[in-house]
């Protein structure tokens, strides 16, 4: 036995099982992974009905090193553990509802998505739930999902002006967009709705609506251009003007957002904060357009510019377009 155990490690002398474990493709270091398996193997360990133990998981995952998305993981596992497993999980989810606590409130509604039956034909919860939404005192992160929630049950009218009045608010544009993505969503079918609320008089519902379709592309490029905007809205309206029917007019637009005064970080990736080359550059790679070609033939330069971090995504980006399209690409493709 001896013997295979070191014929194992002269074969396998630096085996990384945290290489073995990725999170939105992101790979997990040796020392991120055993602090990802100590947390979860205290999360199963945890009796789900201790608030206080709850509180005390949730500063343990906030205060470990590891990635954003690594702990939202673990705080969802912590809701799956916790109420999934409650003998009585509504009255559970009741008690997080009502505890002071936003974290155990949200972690809460985050459960609750994935039981949207139970929760509406619960008339402690729902109003519990209803109360959070209405509640100015509290963040808006918090009423977001409570908005969400009413949405995802077609009761949205229930609370549908306390988040017009969220987004109304501009001064804080990233709540107010957010709040409006949810206002906007629930007529997403109704091409009558849509069309009022891109005339309505709060800006960032009127945004959000004209993303929806090409009637207001014009509206889309400004907001792309527009520094004063979240860097997600900017993203998001690329990614509606990109939708557009090709034209020469789009065309122009699309490389004028190569210059580097319209450029800007943190549009939404698959997986992770991108910048906005990153979104741009594949849109004209896809035109069959000579002009729009010839410009990224001789973007490589530029990228070098960007900081790192930033500068290896989008030339990979470059390089994936230009390889994918090669043949319609005259000139070299950079590696």
């Amino acid at each position: 036995m001896r013997r295979v155990i070191l014929l194992f490690i002269a074969l396998f002398p630096a085996v990384s099982w945290a290489e073995q474990m990725t999170i939105n493709q992101r790979p997990l270091t040796d020392s991120e992974y055993a602090s990802y398996r100590s947390l979860e193997d205290q999360i199963r360990c945890h009796p789900g009905d201790d608030l206080a133990g709850v509180r005390s998981l949730l500063d343990r995952i906030a205060a470990s090193t590891l990635f954003d998305t690594a702990k939202d993981c673990l705080v969802d596992q912590l809701g799956i553990e916790t109420l999934g497993e409650a003998k009585d999980p509504m009255r559970l989810a009741g008690r997080f509802l009502a505890s002071s606590d936003e974290r155990l409130q949200r972690l809460a509604m985050g459960w609750l998505f994935g039981n949207t039956d139970e929760w509406a034909s619960d008339p402690e919860v729902r109003e519990r739930i209803r109360d959070l939404a209405m509640d100015e005192t509290i963040s808006g992160d918090t009423r977001l999902i409570a908005f969400s929630l009413f949405a995802s049950v077609d009761q949205f009218f229930e609370v549908e002006r306390a988040a017009l009045a969220l987004a109304r608010e501009h001064a804080n544009a990233n709540l107010a967009h957010r709040a409006a993505q949810v206002i906007v969503s629930v007529e997403m079918d109704d091409e009558a709705a849509i069309a009022r609320l891109a005339r309505s008089d709060i800006r960032a519902v009127r945004e959000e609506a004209r993303g929806v379709g090409c009637a207001y592309a014009a509206s889309m490029l400004s907001i792309a251009k527009d520094a004063t905007e979240p860097a997600w809205v900017r993203g998001d309206a690329i990614e509606a003007f990109g939708r557009c029917p090709a034209s020469d007019r789009t065309e122009a637009a699309l490389i004028e957002l190569l210059e580097p005064r319209f450029w800007f970080f943190g549009a939404t990736g698959q997986h992770f904060p991108i910048h906005s080359l990153a979104l741009v550059i594949p849109l004209l790679a896809e035109r069959p357009s000579p002009r729009a070609h010839a410009r990224l033939l001789t973007f490589w330069p530029q990228t070098e510019t960007l900081r790192s971090g930033e500068r290896e995504y989008v030339q990979w980006v470059l390089a994936n377009a230009l390889g994918e399209h090669r043949e319609i690409f005259a000139g070299p493709v950079h590696p």
